[in-house]
């Protein structure tokens, strides 16, 4: 089947796609596009696709974000495009694929702060995953700090989701919490996001969380 864009919002599209985590797993995965003006930014891309490529030919800037260790695989995909890139620089030493110059999460959040607060959780030099809070829509893209399941599309990933702490709710995997290395530093990034006044919650493994408080609560329990 073909990749689709679906609207979320007026700023605000997602494509679902599969990723293959181990053998016969695979593990639903969304990528966010969010258009402020003739801007796209693009979190965590995914596969490209001719309906992507089009709309992306209607927009004069494009970013990409890589919005933490794990979310870069598809990165080189879109070298032809003179985008700008974002994430950890140490991205460039772990995907030999995309050689592109690639910007820090802090330079992001100075060069686009009016449309984007940008809090990145400390404690986890493994994965430093950075969260976005799109200013105008007044909602928190997060990328494996949660998953938010409600259905599984197979037993076998069920069963493996299960071994790292995932059911079919709001929760966090056994992966995120077994690398947290500061945890003081890590809850207090936590506090910083538990600050901010967002509506929703977008994830890229699972549905949105549209009762931020029951983000609110599962987070301040990290």
């Amino acid at each position: 089947m073909e990749l689709q864009l679906i609207k979320e919002s007026d700023m605000i599209q997602y494509y679902d796609f599969e990723v293959a985590v181990l053998p016969k797993v695979m593990l639903p995965t969304r990528t966010f596009i969010v258009t402020s003006d003739e801007t796209a930014f693009i979190f965590s891309p995914g596969p490209r696709f001719p309906a992507l490529d089009r709309f992306l030919k209607t927009k004069k800037e494009i970013v990409i974000v890589a919005p933490n260790m794990f979310h870069h695989m598809y990165l080189h995909e879109y070298s032809d495009l003179k985008a700008k890139y974002y994430g950890p620089l140490e991205i460039l030493r772990k995907n030999t694929r995309f050689q592109s110059h690639i910007d820090t999460p802090e330079d992001f959040a100075e060069k686009y702060k009016s449309d984007f607060d940008v809090i990145s959780l400390d404690g986890c030099p493994n994965i430093q995953e950075s969260l976005y809070f799109v200013k105008k829509e007044k909602a928190l893209i997060v990328t494996d700090l949660v998953f938010n399941f409600q259905v599984f599309t197979s037993k076998i990933l069920k069963a493996s989701l299960f071994l790292m702490g995932i059911k079919e709710e709001l929760g966090t995997s056994r992966l995120v919490k077994l690398n947290i290395k500061d945890k003081k530093a890590f809850r207090e990034s936590i506090q910083k996001v538990l600050k901010l006044k967002f509506n929703r919650v977008l994830v890229f493994h699972g549905s949105t969380i549209e009762n931020p408080d029951q983000f609110r609560s599962h987070a301040a329990t990290l």
